[in-house]
């Protein structure tokens, strides 16, 4: 221990002096203690002005890359435009193209810019070009004429543009300038998320911050010049104080660890009441908005014109949902099969055409090359015929593909919605039969076929049985069941709905025909259900009211 005494100026030389060094120890202490608040604050400093640092370091790197970026949105979009106009361009090409094939009648040789062409294959040609024919000849095609021309033309206006696009992004080719737009998105994103950690830790600004971290460490400065004060060297117990120093350090070592969390926690409590309290900002903003906009068009339209303005629109509303209904009812009465029989009768013509057209230019280069080895002139008006028959046979064919590729539409989507309403109805109805099911068959569930909506079985026990290897009277009972169930299932969409059954359940035994009669009663909590039966005394103890078609005729002849 320290022992530093005092004596008091008016005592005796006798009196016994006061020990102060449990003062100076408190005060030390307290210094100490003054000193590690001032060396936590200064670390915390120290981290917020380098993590600071480090993002503005991230900043001026998004934005180093940001100017290397010479793409925008704008740009972005206008590129992708103009790619889509190229495809566009290309496939209007495509069609007008002219497609023929070469059959020899031997072994000839066919070249195209003295280079071979396969024999009996299709060959598309864009523009002029010449063929050389072994044993006849040479044949030039001039494809398309002026429209040919024009749509080669659009297709390289197209071209140029989108490669003009292409020059001011810096880029040769379309993905590279969607990469760049990514890149420059991030970059963005990176140069946002920078600015909103600085604004949250240095709100003040970086300088305020490096101002208050300099004037802590000028603090501490001051702390530690204070705290060397002056101590007495009479050491009563070396030992003890010893073994008060190493207390001392093992107290330090667990502080700085606690100290060390301490930060940390602080560190992420403090950004997240920033961004805590810039959020709060940004709703108060938004309310206070919100509520001028509120007030603005409280004086522009009153509330009661927007409630009126609200039925109106549901009103209009469902009127909308009528007509959607009925055109979904004229689309499901139309018939598919007349229309794929349309497209194949329009597809088959479409074939007969162009072997026409085929024949017809075979004849014309048999023709002319007769007419050349006999000397004949004067053959153009022929020759014009011939090229208006061709021109009137080739409009008719394009007539007829454009024709077969309507039908071919219909009949894709007459089918596509056949099969929606079909998988709209099998999962609702199985849904509904499987209550009814319960009562007749437990543990027990019935298939239905996807496209038909038949039923194609029954499942018991794990085990699948055909519809076809059951009873007749397991069939009739499954078959009135999934009846039932669609019609519970129309009158839940607000459809009227009744269910008929005539002299039904004749196969049925009494365990069966019971169970049966329960199914009724329950699906009568929903549908509308008529038995005609010849058979009054089976249905005596149903419970239902019973009539007499007889009595109904009597009625009705009775005289006035």
């Amino acid at each position: 221990m320290l022992d530093v005494t005092i004596e008091h100026p008016g005592a005796a030389p006798h009196v016994e002096a006061v020990p102060i060094a449990t003062y100076r120890w408190i005060e030390c202490t307290f210094e100490i203690v003054r000193g590690g608040a001032g060396e936590i604050r200064r670390a915390l400093g120290q981290r917020r002005v380098t993590e600071v640092e480090r993002l503005v370091a991230q900043r001026s790197e998004a934005q180093e890359r940001l100017f290397g970026i010479k793409i925008d949105k704008k740009l972005f979009e206008r590129i992708q435009s103009l790619e889509s106009d190229v495809r566009e361009a290309r496939a209007a090409l495509d069609v007008i193209a002219t497609r023929f094939r070469f059959l020899p009648s031997a072994s000839q040789a066919i070249r195209k810019d003295d280079k071979e062409v396969p024999a009996r294959e299709e060959i598309e040609v864009t523009e002029a070009t010449r063929f050389a024919l072994e044993g006849f000849g040479a044949v030039e095609v001039a494809p398309g004429a002026s429209e040919l021309v024009d749509r080669r033309a659009e297709l390289k206006k197209a071209e140029d543009k989108l490669n003009k696009a292409l020059a001011a992004a810096g880029v040769e080719v379309s993905p590279k300038a969607k990469a760049q737009f990514t890149a420059r998105v991030e970059a963005e994103a990176s140069v946002n998320e920078a600015m909103r950690l600085i604004k949250a830790h240095a709100p003040e600004g970086i300088d305020a911050l490096r101002t208050t971290h300099r004037d802590r460490i000028a603090e501490r400065v001051q702390l530690s010049e204070r705290l060397d004060l002056f101590l007495s060297e009479n050491i009563a117990d070396p030992e003890t104080e010893a073994r008060a120093l190493a207390s001392a350090k093992a107290e330090e070592g667990t502080a700085r660890t606690a100290l060390d969390a301490a930060q940390k926690d602080q560190h992420e409590h403090a950004t997240r009441i920033a961004v805590a309290k810039e959020k709060v900002a940004a709703a108060e903003e938004g309310i206070a908005t919100a509520k001028g906009d509120l007030e603005a068009a409280r004086k522009e339209i009153a509330d009661a014109d927007l409630v009126a303005s609200l039925e109106t629109g549901r009103v209009v509303l469902a009127e909308k949902e009528c007509r959607k209904a009925e055109t979904e009812s004229q689309l499901d009465g139309a018939n598919p099969e007349e229309v794929q029989l349309r497209r194949e009768r329009a597809n088959a013509t479409l074939d007969q055409v162009e072997a026409e057209q085929r024949s017809l230019s075979k004849q014309e280069i048999a023709t002319g090359s007769r007419l050349t080895a006999l000397g004949q002139s004067g053959i153009a008006e022929l020759l014009d015929i011939a090229r208006g028959q061709l021109d009137q046979a080739i409009a008719h064919r394009d007539r007829l593909h454009a024709e077969a590729e309507a039908w071919n539409l219909l009949v894709t989507t007459l089918s596509s919605a056949e099969r929606d309403a079909k998988e709209a109805f099998l999962e609702p109805v199985l849904k509904r039969v499987d209550p009814f099911l319960r009562l007749l068959l437990p543990d027990a569930r019935v298939t239905l076929d996807d496209e038909t909506l038949e039923i194609t079985g029954v499942t018991r026990n794990g085990n699948q049985e055909p519809y076809e290897t059951l009873s007749v009277g397991t069939r009739e009972q499954l078959s009135i069941l999934v009846r039932l169930a669609f019609a519970v299932y129309l009158r839940e969409k607000g459809y009227p709905a009744v269910v008929i059954l005539d002299d039904a359940l004749v196969y049925a035994d009494d365990g069966r025909f019971e169970r049966m009669q329960l199914a009724l009663r329950k699906a009568a909590d929903a549908v509308q259900i008529l038995i005609l039966t010849c058979r009054a005394r089976d249905w005596r103890n149903f419970g239902a009211p019973i009539r007499r078609l007889a009595d109904a005729r009597a009625k009705a002849f009775v005289p006035a």
